[in-house]
């Protein structure tokens, strides 16, 4: 993200106490506090640095092939195994699960972000790695809920144009 930011093709994201953005200590750690722009910015910079590639922000039914690893019937990116703190950096309490009398930080720091792809056990079976935990990725989508119904009806990547502004879809954990 430094390197976008001194082409000049992005804009400096946070930078409170939670926010990765200028911590020596989190140089290979996810970058977060980021808004939807900022990461759009990003990824239009990095598809400029390699035109072989087309990259951009995954629309969320892309998101959510990948974390089902190729659509599989599975809860998780890794299969159905409960959600542990060797599959993804997250805290128990916060979202419910595990035991929440225990109050677990599967932080190994108190950064609460690991360093990028450290738990593997959590990989898709394409070696996607922290779509669950760490950080939450911005899709390419707006939230709209006639997209999910237009899911159910086949259509597999329902993409909505129009005027009106909506949020845009964030995907995986926190």
């Amino acid at each position: 993200y430094q390197a976008c930011i001194d082409a000049g093709a992005c804009s400096t994201p946070g930078s409170g106490r939670y926010c990765n953005w200028n911590k020596t200590d989190r140089l290979w750690h996810p970058i977060n506090c980021v808004n939807w722009r900022q990461a759009n910015e990003y990824a239009e910079w990095q598809d400029q640095q390699d035109l072989s590639l087309h990259i951009r922000l995954a629309s969320e039914a892309e998101w959510e092939y990948a974390a089902r690893s190729a659509g599989q019937n599975i809860l998780y990116p890794w299969g159905s195994d409960i959600i542990d703190c060797t599959y993804a950096q997250f805290r128990e309490d916060q979202y419910g699960c595990g035991d929440i009398s225990t109050s677990t930080v599967c932080s190994r720091s108190t950064t609460q972000t690991l360093l990028l792809g450290v738990l593997s056990n959590g990989d898709s079976a394409q070696a996607v790695c922290d779509l669950a935990g760490n950080v939450a990725e911005w899709t390419l989508d707006q939230y709209l809920p006639t997209a999910y119904s237009k899911r159910k009806k086949g259509v597999d990547n329902p993409q909505e144009k129009g005027e009106k502004i909506y949020p845009k879809v964030v995907r995986g954990g926190s």
